[in-house]
Order: C-alpha cells, then sequence, then structure tokens
C-alpha cells in the first residue's frame, strides 16, 4: 500500500512542529524573564499610593456632594415665580392666552358682519353691515 505524498508531508509537519516550538520555547522564557526583574514597589510607597488614592476619593466624594447642592439650589431658584426667567416664561404665557382669546374674538365678529353682509338687502343695509 503506498502513502499519498500529502499525507506523508503533513505527519512530518505534525512530527516536527513540537520539536521546532519546544527548541524555541527558552528563547521566548529570556525574554519574559528580563521583563519580570522590574523594580517592585516596597510597602512604604505602596501605602503612600492608597492614601493617595483615598484622599483624592475623599475629595471627589466632596466635589460631587457640593456640586449637587448647587445644582439643587439653582433648580429651586429657577422653580421660584420671581426668578426672571420663571416670570417672563409666565408673562408670555399669559400675553399668548390673550392674543389667543383676542384672535378668537375677532374672528367671531368677521363671521358675524359676514353673515349680516349677505343678509343685507339693500344697498343701505349692505353699508351698515
Amino acid at each position: 500500500m503506498k502513502i499519498p505524498r500529502s499525507l506523508a508531508v503533513a505527519a512530518a509537519v505534525a512530527v516536527v512542529t513540537p520539536v521546532a516550538l519546544f527548541s524555541a520555547a527558552p528563547a521566548f522564557a529570556g525574554e519574559a524573564a528580563a521583563g519580570q526583574t522590574q523594580d517592585q514597589p516596597t510597602y512604604a510607597e505602596l501605602v503612600k499610593a492608597a492614601d493617595d488614592a483615598q484622599k483624592a476619593y475623599d475629595l471627589a466624594v466632596t466635589a460631587k456632594a457640593k456640586g449637587r447642592e448647587e445644582l439643587e439650589a439653582t433648580l429651586a431658584e429657577l422653580d421660584s415665580d420671581t426668578h426672571p426667567l420663571k416670570a417672563a416664561a409666565l408673562d408670555t404665557a399669559k400675553a399668548a392666552k390673550a392674543a389667543a382669546d383676542a384672535k378668537a374674538a375677532a374672528e367671531k365678529a368677521v363671521t358675524e358682519a359676514k353673515g349680516k353682509l349677505e343678509a343685507a338687502r339693500t344697498d343701505a343695509e349692505k353699508a351698515e353691515a
């Protein structure tokens, strides 16, 4: 029985590949070992870093609380009817309602005048309408 050439090549590659990887492994291990020989921080440095981080966190929490208080105060002030923006908005709403009422009254008057004009039979009645 004859083994196909492609199968023989695949078998050879399967046998040689692990050997090639194992022989290259010490070269990679040397690079990793060199990277692991960095200076490690001391316990005192770690404690100082933790204390600095805690202080920064405390300042951030305080700043957030102060910002929240200012936001709440600003929102409460904006909600007050005496605030200039709120007062202007209220005045504008009143003016818009008055304009809408005036428009409705004018439309009603025009409709009534058209009705009288159509009902008028003589020129004098039309002039009066």
